[in-house]
């Protein structure tokens, strides 16, 4: 089983600002895991600007989101952007992972959480143990706050698993752990967060040449 051992700290950050000068090469490690790859958007579409409601309100970039192409019995993390949209300090509790279908293990890496008027914090799932079968995979996140209009909010992670990288011939390998993210519906001018994690799941070093191209299609 392979393990991470190291971490490139070359991703977009913080949320919605620029990337710094990044490194134009280095290596997965073995036996795995060496990059997580970040992407942010914001403003994703146009709307006026509208007075905070009154007291703390809990919002997300997504609430539901389809990963394809996870691969087998390799771990996935999804993350989630809990932004506080009202005046007040937004109080979270610790979040609890609800309903898990299809899968052996399901994480959130979070304490208790206060949120200031107008910040963003990230809110990452790590999910585990998932086969490449036709049966669904589904992971329910429980988020409670003293949002007075919402104290419970329900975020789901649907996977769609595949066979992982075959390693029969030797050799470094690469591994994402996911190829494809719908996120559905996005609120109007409202910060977007993706992460990749990258796995050299061969037996020699892989070296990645710069950073993977980020481009906006349409609509950000």
């Amino acid at each position: 089983m392979t393990q991470p051992i190291a971490r490139s700290t070359n991703h977009v950050g913080p949320v919605g600002k620029h990337a710094g000068r990044a490194r134009r090469s280095w290596k997965l490690l073995l036996p795995a895991v060496a990059v997580a790859l970040a992407a942010a958007a914001l403003a994703c579409s146009g709307d006026p600007a509208k007075t905070p409601p009154p007291g703390a309100a809990l919002a997300f970039d997504k609430e539901s989101v389809q990963l394809r192409g996870v691969p087998a019995d390799q771990p996935v993390v999804q993350t989630f952007l809990l932004i506080n949209r009202g005046n007040d300090v937004l109080m979270v509790q610790p979040p609890q992972v609800g309903e898990v279908t299809g899968c052996d293990l399901a994480f959130v890496a979070r304490d208790g959480i206060l949120v200031p008027p107008g910040e963003v914090v990230r809110l990452p799932v790590q999910i585990k143990g998932h086969q490449a079968t036709e049966e669904p995979h589904s992971v329910e996140v429980i988020v409670r706050s003293n949002d007075p209009e919402r104290r419970v909010a329900t975020l789901l992670v649907n996977l769609e698993v595949v066979d992982p990288p075959s390693v029969n011939n030797g050799g470094p390998r690469l591994s994402v752990d996911k190829q494809f993210v719908d996120t559905g519906d996005v609120p109007y001018d409202s910060p977007l967060y993706e992460q990749f994690v990258l796995r050299n799941v061969g037996d020699k070093p892989l070296t990645l040449e710069g950073l993977p191209p980020v481009r906006v299609e349409d609509g950000c």
